[in-house]
Formats: C-alpha cells, sequence, structure tokens
C-alpha cells in the first residue's frame, strides 16, 4: 500500500509483518532518486520523522503477505 508521511509527504510503501505473534507494518522508502529508494525505513528519509501506526494506517487496511 502506498502511503504519504504526514508531515512532509513522502512517498513510502507500507507492508503488513509480523514478529512472531505480533503485526507490524514495515516502511519501505519509495521515492525515486531518494539515497534510502528501496530500503526498509524506521523514519521518514524526508523530514526524519519516526513512524508508526496511525488513524490512517491500520494493519488490517494492508495486504496480508501470501
Amino acid at each position: 500500500m502506498m502511503i504519504l508521511c504526514t508531515e512532509c509527504g513522502h512517498r513510502l510503501r507500507a507492508e503488513a509483518g509480523s514478529i512472531g505473534a505480533f503485526g507490524m507494518v514495515d516502511f519501505f522508502d519509495d521515492r525515486t532518486g531518494s539515497h534510502t529508494f528501496g530500503e526498509q525505513v524506521a523514519r521518514c528519509p524526508g523530514c526524519d520523522q519516526w513512524l508508526y501506526y496511525t488513524p490512517e494506517v491500520e494493519p488490517s487496511d494492508l495486504e496480508q503477505p501470501q
């Protein structure tokens, strides 16, 4: 699922993941030309804000891995 950072609008890809029994969302930089393009990130590459679950992104909204 493609999302935008709520602070700066940087384009990110969010994917459902898990650690054991705990669900989580993995974020990847999806802005072409960015120095972290395609890499998993914990902070927004555009504004350095931590990436967490937000009301706009719920784990149930994301496609489950096959």
